[in-house]
């Protein structure tokens, strides 16, 4: 009896991922060709629509107060250090002092998405004459679960900047600002380096930011710290349409035939080869 090998029998899709996939590949190498020719075209036409799975940060920030800036302050008087509430000065009669707080946030977002890392909250009391500092410095780690397990800390030094309390509200308003521009840090996380960008502190959700606000007298203000993780760029040279429908790489002139064309001539190929061993019987 002679066992006719057909590819044109109707075939039931193989739904699997990467992983399950080679495992099914190396099973059908190990069978006789004639039972598992059909699956493996199946599957390979399969695996190659498997879409690549785009990597997503997550993790949680903290923020902790370091050691403030004195400045020209005589009496300097201030607690917090190490924690992340900082207040400093005296406070005037009958008034309170001023404090900053951060409060880190939990996150979870993709490469080029901006993303809440902190709200950094600012109390502007009223305190006495050469009591206070000219600025702090704020600590802030990242530590990240996913993709990989690490942490990154990033020093920052504010400036603090008290007026004398003797024009309108909106001239008696402290400011609180980075004493550098924040820059851009590396990271690196699953064998990539991303660039972090903190794009400042904004109070519509992100939508317009700056590094630095002011805030009336005895009042509080909240504001968001955000950031972005950029990718690496892609260093591969750009190709370029060749006559002949494929791409071709600079100083070539050989054509790269496009993928659906390369699958179509792999499996032309896989079934001239199966029919070579198997023939009739």
């Amino acid at each position: 009896m002679s066992h006719h090998l057909s590819i044109f029998q109707p075939l039931k899709p193989i739904h699997c991922d990467e992983s399950s996939c080679h495992s099914f590949f190396m099973s059908m190498m190990r069978r006789p060709w004639r039972y598992s020719c059909g699956l493996l075209i199946t599957a390979l036409a399969t695996l190659s629509t498997i879409p690549a799975q785009a990597i997503t940060f997550s993790g949680t920030a903290t923020g902790t107060w370091g050691d403030p800036i004195i400045g020209n302050n005589t009496t300097p008087v201030f607690s917090g250090v190490g924690t992340n509430a900082f207040s400093w000065g005296v406070p005037a009669l009958g008034f309170a002092d001023n404090e900053l707080g951060f409060q880190g946030l939990t996150f979870n977002t993709g490469p080029d998405v901006l993303f809440p890392i902190g709200n950094l909250t600012y109390f502007n009391g009223t305190i006495q004459q050469d009591t206070g500092v000219d600025g702090v410095s704020l600590s802030i780690d990242l530590a990240f679960a996913t993709p990989e397990p690490i942490t990154q800390v990033f020093n920052f030094d504010f400036a603090i900047i008290t007026t004398p309390n003797i024009g309108t509200p909106a001239e008696n308003a402290d400011s609180l600002l980075p004493v550098a521009t924040f820059g851009d840090r590396i990271i690196t996380v699953g064998g990539e380096d991303y660039t972090l960008q903190l794009t400042g502190f904004s109070q519509d959700g992100g939508l317009t930011s700056s590094p630095a606000f002011s805030v009336l007298e005895e009042t509080q203000t909240t504001a968001t710290l955000y950031g972005r993780l950029t990718p690496p760029p892609l260093s591969a040279p750009i190709l370029a349409p060749s006559p002949g429908g494929g791409v071709s790489t600079p100083g070539s002139d050989t054509a790269i035939p496009e993928p659906s064309f390369t699958l179509g001539l792999g499996l032309v190929a896989l079934y001239g080869l199966v029919k070579k061993l198997t023939g009739k019987r």
